[in-house]
């Protein structure tokens, strides 16, 4: 089975790739450089928190062009949301930004509609997620509103 990397890319820092062949050639190379270092050569930096994974990297002039989210094997189930101007882990979002998401979908799909899909969407996250219910407790209803956006 294969491992899957998720990535995002800016529009910003590529748009003008479309403007002459040899623009085009030269953003190709740029991104599929950035993009493989990112996925295969994954640098390491040290923060207040310990080791992480650099996750973004600049094509040309743009910084911040290419970002990683995540490696995914093939057989897994994930949910991600864009939020806060990038694509993460649900599991990663946090309460406000869950809240924030809810009262948008409320506002809509309706509250009476999108109660419903919230219970069944808290199941599927249960099935994919064992390690959902303890955190589901406090925030079932953020988490599972939200979810229903990407359905």
């Amino acid at each position: 089975m294969a491992m899957a990397h998720l990535l995002f890319v800016f529009d910003d820092g590529i748009v003008h790739a479309k403007d002459s062949e040899i623009g085009f050639t030269r953003y190709a190379e740029a991104l599929g450089k950035a993009v493989l270092k990112l996925c295969l050569e994954p640098v390491r930096e040290w923060t207040e928190s310990g080791l992480r994974r650099v996750n973004s990297a600049t094509v040309l002039n743009y910084g911040n062009c290419a970002n990683w989210v995540d490696e995914v094997h093939s057989m897994e189930q994930r949910v991600y949301m864009w939020s806060g101007n990038c694509l993460r882990p649900f599991a990663e979002l946090s309460d406000d930004e869950l809240q924030t998401h809810r009262t948008y979908w409320m506002r809509r799909e309706g509250a009476e509609q999108l109660g419903t899909r919230a219970s069944q969407l808290e199941d599927f996250f249960v099935s994919i997620d064992p390690g959902f219910t303890h955190y589901a407790h406090s925030v079932t209803l953020d988490r599972s509103a939200a979810t229903a956006a990407i359905r």
